[in-house]
């Protein structure tokens, strides 16, 4: 059985490696539907090293792998080569890459999985540019742009709900992987994020429900991870980041229940609202040496159940509404003597907080009504006063008035004096 199996293998391999062959002395320039199914073999589309132009890859045979790995002079790609734009009642193989569109969600209006043929692209090494969105295939389950050195960026929406998309594969001359560029890849398990990478952006891997680690410790020139870039990978578990990072935004990491260990860089100098809200396996998180941190925005640590300790740093002078707000779990966190603000709902149900946690946070409302009292006191002092300059000034007045009476009355009587003495 396993030499039959093996005797298959070679006798494909055979037929790949003479298409290979013969399609070298093809001078064919532009692949369309008009001539693509020549260059199909058991399944496979092979297409030869002088194409230049991908009109379409569309035809009557059936492709799993679209191999553009000889094409040295296509520069780019436009995704619309792989979607097909017959009407409906065209047959059944001209209708097999239909556009999936974001607002047909529902499965009776998807298009039916056996429909979908194509699971892997091999791209042509000096590849520039991919135009277009991916997810008109929505069977593809491997991308290899690994050889393509002179690729820099993902564009915004490449893979954009790539839902069957396991596996990717970038090379290490990619710069920037920009907004969407992988959200809603639910099956995405594997991608590894290139060291030269500067930016990703918002959105970059949300719902990428499969995901289970991120490693960006190389990406020295990362300084910052964009809002909802993580947001809703639920089994996402450990994520590296570089020390470069300074600033982590609103709802980067909200939502990833299963996240259990990621580092916060020396370097971080804002954490924005929500960026870890519902991270239910989290259980530490080390700020102390965060010293440029002031502020613990609102719900950061929202719904973190797991969460047990908290170290903050020196520098921080705010906690606001809902930090850790349910963090049941939470047992041992500092309150740095600059804290100048904690909200009322900031450690809302916070059912395990230990004995010197609350001390010092009951030790800081304490200070807090006491300066309230104090501020109030000094208020009321100061309207005592401005009531006091005011009544002095009335009684000035007044006494100045009288005088400026009693002078004009004197003036009168001696004019009328020495009126009556001529």
């Amino acid at each position: 059985m396993e030499d039959n199996k093996k005797e298959v293998k070679g006798k494909v391999f055979d037929k790949i490696a003479k298409a290979f062959e013969d399609f070298t002395k093809v001078t064919v320039t532009t692949i369309g539907k008009h001539n693509v199914d020549k260059f199909v073999v058991d399944k496979r589309l092979i297409v030869p090293a002088t194409v230049t132009n991908i009109e379409s890859i569309i035809g009557k045979k059936e492709i799993e792998i679209a191999d553009f790995s000889q094409c040295t002079d296509l520069l780019n790609i436009d995704t619309k080569a792989f979607e097909d734009d017959s009407p409906e009642e065209d047959s059944f193989e001209e209708d097999s890459f239909e556009e999936d569109s974001p607002e047909e969600d529902s499965p009776e209006e998807d298009s039916p999985e056996e429909d979908n043929t194509l699971k892997e692209i091999i791209f042509p090494k000096n590849i520039t540019t991919i135009i277009g969105c991916f997810n008109v295939i929505q069977s593809i389950e491997k991308i290899d742009l690994s050889q393509c050195d002179k690729l820099e960026k993902i564009e915004k929406d490449t893979f954009w709900d790539c839902k069957t998309l396991k596996e990717v594969k970038l090379p290490d001359s990619i710069t920037a992987i920009e907004d969407n560029a992988f959200s809603f890849c639910h099956s995405l398990k594997e991608i590894n994020i290139p060291n030269r990478v500067t930016a990703i952006g918002e959105k970059a891997f949300q719902s990428c429900d499969a995901l289970e680690k991120i490693d960006l410790s190389q990406c020295d020139k990362l300084e910052k991870i964009e809002e909802n870039t993580f947001w809703g990978c639920d089994a996402l578990k450990k994520v590296k980041l570089p020390e470069s990072i300074t600033a982590i935004e609103d709802n980067a990491f909200s939502f990833c229940y299963s996240l259990k260990e990621i580092n916060i860089p020396n370097r971080v100098t804002a954490i924005g609202e929500s960026a870890f809200e519902k991270c239910e396996a989290l259980e530490k998180i080390d700020l102390s040496q965060c010293d440029k941190l002031k502020k613990i925005k609102k719900d950061t640590f929202g719904a973190c159940y797991a969460l047990k300790e908290v170290k903050l740093p020196d520098s921080i002078t705010a906690i606001e509404d809902r930090a850790f707000f349910g963090c049941r779990s939470l047992k041992e966190i500092n309150i740095p003597n600059k804290v100048t603000s904690i909200e009322e709902t900031a450690f809302q149900n916070c059912e395990a907080l230990g004995e010197k946690a609350l001390s010092q946070y009951d030790k800081f409302k304490k200070n807090k009504a006491r300066k309230k009292e104090e501020e109030r006191r000094i208020r009321e002092e100061r309207r005592r006063i401005r009531e006091e300059s005011e009544r002095r000034k009335e009684k000035l007045k007044k006494k100045i008035i009288i005088c400026i009476v009693i002078f004009w009355i004197i003036v009168l009587a001696l004019m009328f004096i020495y009126e009556s003495t001529k």
